[in-house]
Formats: C-alpha cells, sequence, structure tokens
C-alpha cells in the first residue's frame, strides 16, 4: 500500500509540473543513487573539459599553450574518473542495474581499460595519460631530475610571450611547449605524432564510452524513480538547426 500510495503521489506531482527536485531522483540513503550521482558528476566534469578543450582545439585565434594545458587538464579528469568505473566491478548491484540498463558494452570497455589485472601493472589509461595527469597536478621541485630533462630536452624550443593587445592578454607559451616537448617528443617526428595521437585517440573514446554508460543509466534512473523524463531537461535552443 505504501509504495503503491508512493507511486500516486509521484505521478501527481509529475502533473503539476513543477520543477524537478535533487531529492527525487538521489536519495542520500539508497545505494544505487548515490553511484548515478557519481557518475553524473563524473560525465559533467569531462563533458566540461572535453568541450571546452574543443572549443581550444578549433579556435584560430587560441594559443596553442592553452589547448596543450587544456589537453593535460582532461586527461587528469579520464584518470581521476577511475572510482566509479571501480563501482561496477566491485558491487554486481550496480553492475546488474548498468548491464540491464543497456550500458554493459561501454562498463566492459571502461574496465578493460581502467581496471587492473593486478596491482603491479598500470592500467592502458594510466600508461597514456600518467604523466599529464600528474603535471597537471604537481610543479616538479627545482631540483627534480623531471625538471631538468624537461629543460634539456626542450632546449631548443621556441621561447616566446603572445601580447594579444586586440584582447589585452598576453599567452606565455614557453613553459607549456616545452612540458609537451618532454612529453611527446620532438612534434616534428613519426614518434612525437604518434605520442600525441594516442593521446587524443584514447581521450576521446573514453568520452564516448563514459557518454554511452551515462545515457543507459539516466534513462535507467528516471524510470527506476518514477520520474517524468520531461521534467528532467531544460530545452534551449532551436532544435530543429
Amino acid at each position: 500500500m505504501r509504495s503503491l500510495w508512493r507511486r500516486l503521489l509521484l505521478w501527481w506531482r509529475n502533473l503539476t509540473g513543477r520543477d524537478l527536485e535533487l531529492r527525487e531522483l538521489f536519495d542520500p540513503d539508497d545505494f544505487l543513487d548515490r553511484w548515478v550521482f557519481m557518475l553524473s558528476a563524473t560525465i559533467s566534469d569531462l563533458a566540461i573539459m572535453e568541450a571546452t578543450f574543443k572549443d581550444a582545439l578549433h579556435d584560430p585565434s587560441d594559443f596553442p599553450a592553452h589547448r596543450f594545458y587544456l589537453h593535460r587538464q582532461l586527461a587528469s579528469r579520464i584518470i581521476e574518473a577511475w572510482p566509479v568505473i571501480g563501482a561496477i566491478r566491485d558491487h554486481e548491484e550496480i553492475s546488474v542495474f548498468v548491464r540491464e540498463a543497456g550500458g554493459g558494452e561501454a562498463a566492459d570497455w571502461l574496465l578493460e581499460k581502467f581496471a587492473r589485472a593486478n596491482p603491479s601493472e598500470e592500467t592502458e589509461i594510466e600508461q597514456v595519460f600518467k604523466e599529464d595527469r600528474h603535471g597537471a597536478v604537481h610543479h616538479p621541485d627545482v631540483n627534480s631530475a623531471k625538471l631538468k630533462a624537461t629543460l634539456a630536452a626542450a632546449a631548443r624550443e621556441r621561447t616566446r610571450i603572445v601580447r594579444n593587445h586586440d584582447t589585452e592578454r598576453a599567452s606565455i607559451e614557453f613553459p607549456e611547449a616545452a612540458i609537451a616537448r618532454y612529453m611527446f617528443g620532438d612534434p616534428n617526428v613519426p614518434a612525437g605524432t604518434a605520442a600525441l595521437r594516442r593521446r587524443a585517440d584514447l581521450g576521446q573514446e573514453a568520452f564516448a564510452r563514459f557518454k554511452g554508460l551515462w545515457d543507459a543509466v539516466i534513462a535507467a534512473q528516471v524510470a527506476r524513480k518514477g520520474v517524468d523524463p520531461a521534467r528532467l531537461y531544460d530545452e534551449i535552443g532551436d532544435a530543429g538547426t
């Protein structure tokens, strides 16, 4: 009876057209609700970084240093997304929910790339993005071997500060250029190009898989909570364009 009453109440509330409240989708005491919220936060984080990086990549007026900086930030966020994937592996309730929702293929790909086969081996995500992540979070010590190696590798790198008087902005290009040279190698030779391409391809694929997982899970969560999907979305812009 209580369940029926709750469903009737939710149905009535949905008809009122009032704004959807967080508590209707995410109960703090509900295990699955907490995980779906964590996935929501993860995909939101990745989507913002990915969109910002793409905007900079396709903006001819943007500074190259800004693009490489954003790439390191995106790589860092990808690595830090592990907890939400690890929960699929570690909790049967989440795994069953994901697969019943239709997110199994995306989850399997992410688990293959994120989960360690054993503690002594790095995952592909770690192998590709660990330097980017570390550089995005930590500055090296002034006497570190890494800092010396960075300066040595980039000894002949073009060194400049770009001042844009139209936008009243300045970009210190050479630190990011030096870091990129250290991480990727010479961008003018095949090995350097391949290193950058591997990062770009893996990052793009990872984001696509996270989005596939999210699309399946959020639809299942909305249905599970008895919420009208129309109340979740605030449509803006022209859908016909």
